[in-house]
């Protein structure tokens, strides 16, 4: 199967750390919950993790728990660079490691840390995407940058923005 075919069978995550989130993490995990379950439904079978705090780790400890009920749902973890995880709480460097152990494919994006390593991961994920599932708060910031690369590059986009309390589809071909 080619790059491109394997592309349309794959959707990645994007969203804040839960101190930068007005919604409680239960809602945010529902939510995830039922567009990753959709998203199966749809034809989805692997899903790929920026692996930062928050959304992207909750996103991730989903998908492995999905994969107990569809074994062949697949999980790429993509960080920025090794010793991303380093000045990290000990409860979410052990949720970090537990989901790069889990996942059935692991990447660092960069070799090293520099300064648009984020940026660098953020476009690897989407230029690897069909479907971006994305929670944010509205605020301008890497979250907003990465749904409008997503968007420029006409991937499909679910976005729950909780600035507008909105979910907003879009992208490439509508949901």
């Amino acid at each position: 199967m080619s790059e491109e075919e394997k592309r349309q069978h794959r959707c990645c995550f994007s969203g804040h750390r839960q101190e930068k989130l007005k919604t409680d993490p239960e809602r945010v995990l529902a939510w995830l919950d039922e567009r990753i379950e959709e998203a199966v439904r749809e034809g989805f079978v692997t899903f790929i993790t920026g692996m930062g705090m928050g959304v992207d780790l909750w996103a991730a400890e989903t998908v492995l728990e999905k994969k107990k009920v569809y074994p062949f749902v697949r999980l790429i973890a993509a960080a920025p660079y090794p010793g991303f995880s380093r000045r990290w709480s000990e409860a979410w460097k052990a949720r970090y490691e537990k989901v790069w152990q889990e996942a059935d494919l692991t990447v660092y994006v960069r070799p090293a840390f520099e300064n648009t390593a984020f940026q660098q991961r953020n476009e690897w994920i989407v230029r690897h995407s069909r479907r971006l599932i994305a929670f944010y708060n509205g605020d301008p910031g890497g979250t907003d940058d990465m749904i409008r690369y997503a968007r420029e590059q006409g991937i499909e986009t679910m976005v729950y923005a909780e600035k507008e309390e909105t979910e907003d589809k879009e992208g490439g071909n509508a949901l």
